[in-house]
């Protein structure tokens, strides 16, 4: 720099002004660049209504390329009212471009399946199936199993069922690949099998069925929107094989020990029956609760609350952030300490849409105190459907 002559600082100040008079005679002068109108006081809610928007038209109109060639004609169109000044309506062209995009990757999500899925091979009718699976959640007992005072006869067996990944399908006498995801459903309790176990399942296999009257769940297009097309039920524990143990050290695996560990806390400081009812209130355990307590809950209509939901998350950060304040520490490390507690939870419990859309209101919440700006909470409300509707657009329109 000291040795440079006064004829070189003349070379790069005409570049920088020949390069500065090409931008503003294309694109305007440097504070047009961004804006030349005040914005809307909070522009994420636009953002929001048009991702909804865009999901809810989703299946109604047109395809996955339909809609994402809707939204490349409105990112030019956008591009061309930029250059000719026009904001405002270059902001209604971005938002169709927005829920267009967010049409298109709806409709993908509900239509389009991977050519081995193994639901292509199944029916309504059950038949039998031989498959190899990695477990993707930990088996559940299922409460609904539970039976209804108002029938007669002995109770039903319990049932437990989880959510797998399919990987091989035996076709006659060899194994070919296979993918897709399958809920496999056991009359009793799952064997000790962990999230990440390779498993052989000898069963019978469907589709989920439809509704059989108006008003009723349709348990078919829940699992398409779930991406979760096909059902495997086994008659016992038996027709399960683990045939190779998940390492040990992996995420899933670690985070199920968690599991198993803060159910043992609890077993060891409640008494039974209330550490179930802990257990399934804070780690989302349904199989720690006792069938008896299940059934009341089923009965009473009351069942909802045994679920995850995003009071867990606000009440968890609440109570780490009034801890932490009554410590000597920094403000700002408390925003941060819920922060990160907020989002073990999540992997913790999973990522159920109730919990990320109130994990996403807390975390914005604790960036907004920490910059010392002021929490919007429609703003965060509408980051928060932004996020889940890219995340399962069918769970956000639910």
């Amino acid at each position: 720099m000291a040795g440079m002559q006064e004829s070189d600082w003349e070379w790069f100040r005409d570049r920088f002004t020949a390069g500065r008079d090409w931008l503003a005679e294309h694109f305007g002068p440097p504070r047009s660049w961004l804006r030349r109108e005040p914005l809307p006081k909070r522009p994420l809610i636009f953002v929001a209504t048009a991702a909804a928007s865009g999901v809810a038209a989703s299946r109604s109109l047109a395809g996955v390329a339909g809609w994402w060639a809707v939204a490349w004609l409105a990112l030019a169109v956008w591009l061309w009212l930029v250059r000719r000044r026009r904001a405002q309506v270059a902001g209604i062209a971005l938002l169709v471009a927005v829920a267009a995009a967010m049409a298109s990757w709806s409709a993908a999500r509900w239509s389009l399946f991977a050519a081995d899925d193994l639901a292509w091979s199944l029916g309504d009718t059950p038949v039998p199936v031989a498959i190899e699976a990695v477990v993707a959640e930990p088996p559940r007992l299922l409460a609904d199993s539970s039976p209804s005072p108002r029938l007669a006869g002995p109770a039903p067996p319990p049932a437990s069922g989880c959510e797998i990944v399919v990987r091989q399908v035996r076709d006659g006498d060899r194994w070919r690949q296979a993918g897709g995801r399958a809920m496999l459903y056991a009359v009793g309790p799952m064997p000790q099998i962990g999230v990440g176990d390779r498993v052989r399942v000898f069963g019978r296999g469907l589709r989920p069925g439809a509704a059989l009257n108006p008003g009723d769940l349709d348990a078919r297009e829940q699992a398409r929107g779930d991406r979760c097309l096909s059902v495997i039920r086994v008659r016992s524990a038996d027709s399960v094989r683990v045939i190779e143990a998940a390492d040990r050290l992996s995420i899933p695996t670690l985070l199920a020990g968690v599991r198993a560990q803060g159910r043992a806390v609890l077993e060891s400081c409640l008494s039974p029956r209330r550490a179930g009812l802990a257990a399934t209130l804070l780690l989302g355990e349904r199989a720690a609760l006792d069938r008896a307590d299940a059934q009341l809950f089923a009965v009473t209509g009351t069942i909802h609350i045994l679920s995850i939901s995003g009071l867990h998350v606000g009440i968890l950060a609440y109570a780490v952030c009034r801890l932490l304040l009554l410590l000597p520490i920094r403000r700002r490390w408390t925003l941060l300490a819920a922060l990160v507690i907020t989002g073990c939870y999540v992997l913790l419990v999973g990522p159920r849409t109730p919990v990320v859309r109130a994990t996403i209101v807390v975390w914005l919440a604790c960036l907004a105190a920490g910059t010392g700006r002021r929490a919007q909470g429609m703003t965060a409300l509408a980051a928060a459907l932004v996020a889940v509707s890219a995340m399962s657009p069918r769970r956000a329109e639910g």
